[in-house]
């Protein structure tokens, strides 16, 4: 994404935020939460921010694997940025749209072929989408009381939970069908020609299918390791349920006994209700539905407090690291060098 583009994005981004706390929360007593805020336990915050970056090293170790797989031999230091970078550009994209299109940008910089960073993306969030489905359809089952009431809600997870299901029949084909993949980039790459955005089309089909040798190469590779998917796998649930533990630990920090799988399980539900919404960081209805569900849990005496915390540390947090990390990583692309593919199985 260039840069003024970036700034326009951000400056949506920002004023959705300003405007969602005002409507939130014009009538709040700021003095009230500043001191309900100091009166929390300091170590649970820190835990919960710890918690946020050990969910951001989860991605960073499953992308060094996969990687690795492939004879590219990167720094955990490298992929976490890779991950941060993700985090930023989904932040700021409707419907978490940006993300993975940006790491692929980052890591063609740093000479990893397209190809094989896309395979491993599509790897990464195939179990992604696969670990979302699981917890967010445990937590409907388990949490089902909790959602009584909350009718938009329990739609929205309706719609999330096939979202994630669609998202992850696609990716199983773009990896399994070799052919679909070729069709689909050749159709979009015919398309902007006939609109004029690609003038000279024979060089551009010509690039396109080296990448998708190289793309049907490693997708071979990963087929032949189910071993490495499993464990990517087992990363992806970990990662988010790190990720929707954080309110938790933040009510916990209030003062708040509250049961941990009755919280994890409604934060599953709560997110994944609004990761597939066509709003950047699902700011605004994120915030309403919030106060929503967890008012009816716990009551709204330090809510505001609560939220506004939670907000802070997986998203402002993530969002701010994010954009420093594609700072960094622009200004030091990586000259890596391949080992060497090892050769499909006939």
């Amino acid at each position: 994404m260039k840069r003024p583009k970036q700034r326009k994005h951000l400056i949506v981004v920002g004023l959705l935020f300003l405007v969602s706390l005002y409507l939130l929360f014009q009538k709040t007593p700021w003095q009230e939460v500043a001191q309900q805020i100091t009166q929390a336990r300091g170590w649970l915050i820190g835990l919960a921010v710890t918690t946020m970056g050990l969910f951001f090293l989860c991605e960073a170790i499953s992308l060094k694997q996969l990687f690795a797989h492939f004879r590219y031999r990167i720094s955990l230091k490298r992929t976490f940025g890779y991950a941060l970078v993700d985090f930023y550009y989904s932040g700021i994209t409707p419907g978490a749209s940006g993300g993975q299109p940006a790491q692929i940008y980052y890591m063609s910089r740093d000479r990893i072929e397209p190809g094989i960073a896309s395979v491993s993306l599509l790897c990464f969030n195939l179990c992604y989408h696969i670990s979302a489905l699981l917890i967010g359809g445990f937590g409907m089952i388990y949490a089902h009381s909790l959602l009584q009431g909350h009718a938009l809600i329990r739609w929205l997870l309706i719609y999330g939970l096939l979202a994630q299901a669609g998202l992850i029949a696609l990716f199983s084909a773009l990896l399994i069908d070799e052919l679909l993949v070729h069709r689909l980039l050749h159709q979009l790459l015919s398309l902007l020609h006939r609109i004029r955005l690609v003038r000279r089309l024979e060089p551009w089909q010509q690039k396109l299918d080296n990448q998708l040798s190289e793309f049907q190469r490693a997708s071979g590779l990963l087929r032949q390791a189910p071993g490495l998917i499993l464990k990517t796998l087992s990363h992806t649930t970990i990662h988010l349920i790190l990720f929707y533990s954080i309110p938790y630990l933040l009510l916990r920090a209030f003062h708040y006994p509250v049961g941990y799988l009755e919280l994890l399980t409604l934060q599953a539900c709560l997110q994944l209700a609004m990761e597939s919404l066509p709003v950047p960081g699902g700011i605004g209805i994120t915030e309403a539905s919030f106060l929503s569900l967890y008012s009816s849990l716990i009551g709204g005496e330090k809510i505001v407090g609560i939220l506004i915390l939670s907000r802070l540390i997986s998203y402002g947090l993530g969002l701010i690291s994010g954009g420093v990390s594609s700072l960094i990583l622009i200004a030091r692309p990586l000259m890596l060098r391949r080992i060497g593919l090892r050769p499909t199985r006939s």
